[in-house]
């Protein structure tokens, strides 16, 4: 019986590589999509924990508009961070892009100012998004707006 010819091998061979090659970077896209997701959760969680337990002026370094938008100054001022204290911090949202590079984030938190001792509920809306320079998530926006949801419980 005769062998196939060279052609024939050398056609089968590229065809096997593109196959190879094409399910190879589509594993490491997904790979990489879903590293972007654990780090996402890791950033929400941590976040979560620094605004549930008062610790503001680290939760701000998570905070960085995005290229495209301009710069904010904090609009908290600090007086009235160090007299708030959150109650209660959930996750009640989450919608992430295909491309895994923005996420619209809901979060539902109570809190207290210490004057007044009278909890205060909120939704926090909040959008995040990748920086590939830095390899990680940042918030673009700023802290849960307390200031605005005392005035409006007066």
């Amino acid at each position: 019986m005769r062998s196939p010819a060279p052609a024939f091998r050398i056609v089968a061979c590229v065809l096997w590589a593109g196959i190879l090659l094409g399910s190879g970077c589509a594993t490491v896209e997904s790979l990489q999509g879903a590293e972007r997701g654990t780090r996402l959760n890791d950033s929400l969680r941590l976040y979560e924990k620094l605004v549930r337990w008062g610790e503001f002026a680290v939760a701000r370094r998570y905070i960085r508009p995005r290229p495209e938008q301009p710069a904010l100054a904090a609009a908290q001022s600090s007086d009235l961070l160090e007299s708030i204290s959150v109650t209660h911090y959930r996750l009640v949202g989450l919608e992430l892009n295909p491309e895994r590079t923005r996420a619209s984030v809901s979060h539902e938190l109570r809190f207290y100012h210490q004057d007044e001792r009278r909890e205060v509920a909120v939704v926090d809306r909040q959008l995040w998004w990748w920086d590939d320079e830095a390899a990680r998530w940042f918030l673009d926006g700023d802290l849960p707006d307390f200031a605005g949801a005392l005035v409006a419980r007066r």
